[in-house]
């Protein structure tokens, strides 16, 4: 972290180094995706290392209201660091978002669903005109979503809002 941060005060380029980093050891370097996600050029391989890394499908097993605490849940801790970072970029990462959208972690569902909302305030469309495979996965959803909050972005996304805040 703190080496990174030097790198960007004295203008050294070091994203090339990070992604290598990050492939030969994700679990130690995965947290600093962040960094790699403000370089356009990095933005669909960082998004594509976390989707190989990650057991996607296993993790997709419905909402819950789980803090997300203790060593059992470091895989959602993993996408966490992900999903928060694709609200810019409409329209992908949308495997990893439907794993947020299915995690038993509250905060993996809030944010996805964030993200979801922010797509549509970045770009003025429904989310099912942005990506109708997550349209898709929300229809599925809010039968099964315990938190209030949650669920009713879940049906204001289906039901065609466009966010402005």
């Amino acid at each position: 972290g703190k080496a990174y941060e030097l790198a960007e005060t004295l203008g050294i380029d070091y994203s090339k180094t990070l992604f290598e980093n990050m492939k030969n050891d994700f679990e130690k370097y995965h947290p600093q995706c962040f960094r790699l996600m403000e370089h356009e050029e990095y933005v669909d391989p960082v998004i594509q290392l976390f989707m190989e890394k990650l057991p996607l499908d296993e993790m997709k097993t419905g909402p819950t209201t789980s803090s997300g605490l203790g060593p059992e849940y470091s895989e959602y801790s993993k996408l966490l660091f992900i999903i928060q970072e694709l609200s810019n970029y409409p329209g992908k990462g949308e495997e990893l978002l439907a794993a947020g959208l299915n995690s038993p972690v509250v905060n993996n569902r809030f944010t996805s669903v964030r993200v979801l909302k922010d797509w549509t305030k970045i770009t003025d469309k429904p989310i099912k005109q942005i990506s109708p495979m997550l349209h898709g996965e929300l229809y599925k959803l809010p039968s099964h979503e315990p938190v209030p909050e949650i669920k009713s972005d879940i049906l204001d996304l289906l039901r065609g809002k466009i966010f402005t805040e």
